[in-house]
């Protein structure tokens, strides 16, 4: 997945920092999965990120990604959509 930050603030990656780090949030049907930004994203800079949506053979079921301020609060645009088998 690649993604742009056009907001304000740096994406923070939670690796080596003090604070809580940006993660990208990745709901699979009742299930989450949170998947760390691999490095700081700052404004208007885009980065990609690869991870396993589910396994091969899986039903079909509804994804929707978003990002998640490590237990805080989910924020951004929510990307949603479903896979079918």
């Amino acid at each position: 997945m690649e993604f742009t930050n056009l907001g304000e603030a740096k994406l923070l990656t939670p690796w080596g920092t003090a604070t809580r780090g940006v993660y990208l949030r990745i709901e699979l049907g009742s299930s989450v999965k949170k998947v760390a930004l691999d490095y700081d994203v700052l404004h208007q800079t885009s980065s990609a990120r690869e991870f396993e949506l589910a396994p091969a053979g899986s039903s079909s079921m509804g994804v929707t990604i978003t990002f998640e301020a490590e237990d805080i609060t989910k924020f951004g645009e929510r990307f949603g959509f479903v896979l079918a088998r």
